[in-house]
């Protein structure tokens, strides 16, 4: 008997392999605007060191651990980040960078989804910006909380206007 080889791949991985390139392009146009890669981290007012190489796609919500996917990997919840902001935010090396990032990326979830709006318009009044635990925890229960609110608005019929190929 033949038997066939197990896949590497599963049918999700596949399905949201399509998802991520879409979601991928459409951060690497923001971030490439005016025809030169940046490190978006340096828009927000932090000094990028190494702001002339490479960017890479940052998810600032995790893959799964505080959002699942495709959530997490919508162009308003990424970033293209150089490898030294990257890595920074990933190992919670800069708790203020990773929060203020976060933040941005929810004010623009709330700007392209605006059943979110109010959400994150509350979460910002609620949360203590001043204490960093609490400024990281304030972005990660405003990104479930939103999350929650676009799983009901959008059913599958409407994800196809998020990505075409979803």
């Amino acid at each position: 008997m033949k038997r066939s080889p197990i896949s590497l791949q599963g049918e999700r991985s596949r399905r949201l392999a399509e998802w991520h390139a879409w979601s991928r392009s459409q951060t690497q146009k923001r971030a490439y605007q005016g025809g030169e890669p940046h490190c978006e981290a340096g828009v927000y007012g932090y000094p990028c060191k190494t702001p002339d190489v490479r960017t890479e796609w940052a998810h600032l919500f995790g893959r799964g651990n505080i959002i699942g996917e495709p959530w997490c990997s919508l162009p308003e919840m990424t970033m293209q980040l150089c490898p030294t902001c990257h890595q920074t935010i990933d190992r919670a090396r800069d708790l203020t960078l990773r929060g203020v990032l976060r933040w941005a990326c929810l004010l623009r979830l709330a700007h392209r989804h605006p059943v979110v709006d109010s959400t994150v318009r509350e979460f910002v009044a609620l949360t203590p910006f001043a204490d960093s635990l609490g400024y990281q925890q304030g972005a990660i229960d405003c990104a479930r909380a939103c999350t929650r609110l676009l799983v009901v608005q959008l059913d599958r019929e409407a994800l196809p206007e998020l990505a075409p190929n979803w």
